[in-house]
């Protein structure tokens, strides 16, 4: 994905303006704070402690400023994303589809049908992340089916949430 200066327009939504990249988060979580942090993610109940240490092992913190744009609607998903702390909306053509908070995820549809992001996601804080990347996330899934069955499991939830012509 490659960084537009803020107020200059995305070829997505001419409105929408797309912020720095994403950066490095300046507090480095123990592989033990990951663990403990990750054991509270709706998306990975159900695995093992070293199934979560391996996910914290292949995963990326990550920062973004109050405003920045994580990914916009259209965009290649090559990365899901873990909230460790602040709060996120999800949104398309201005229409705001949830906020998220603290242990939700985001950005695995696209990595799952390998289509491009269906919305996009701003943050509405100071938002920290943990990233794990396609590949990496492939290989979880093959590997732990406790992890395919949550997935199937959020996702049917968001459905079921966002109901009929959402």
């Amino acid at each position: 994905m490659a960084a537009i200066d803020k107020g200059q327009a995305s070829s997505n939504n001419p409105a929408m303006t797309i912020g720095p990249e994403r950066k490095p988060s300046d507090v480095a979580l123990s592989p033990a704070s990951k663990v403990l942090l990750l054991r509270g993610v709706p998306l990975l109940q159900g695995l093992a402690a070293e199934q979560l240490l391996a996910v914290g092992e292949i995963s990326e913190q990550t920062a973004f400023d109050v405003g920045d744009l994580v990914f916009g609607e259209g965009d290649v998903g090559d990365q899901l994303y873990l909230i460790t702390s602040g709060e996120a909306e999800v949104f398309n053509q201005s229409r705001r589809l949830a906020v998220l908070r603290e242990r939700d995820c985001f950005g695995e549809m696209a990595l799952l049908d390998g289509g491009n992001r269906s919305a996009s996601v701003r943050a509405l804080t100071s938002l920290s992340c943990l990233a794990i990347g396609r590949d990496d996330f492939g290989d979880l899934l093959e590997v732990s089916p406790s992890l395919a069955k949550s997935v199937m499991r959020v996702l049917i939830q968001r459905l079921r949430t966002a109901g009929p012509g959402s």
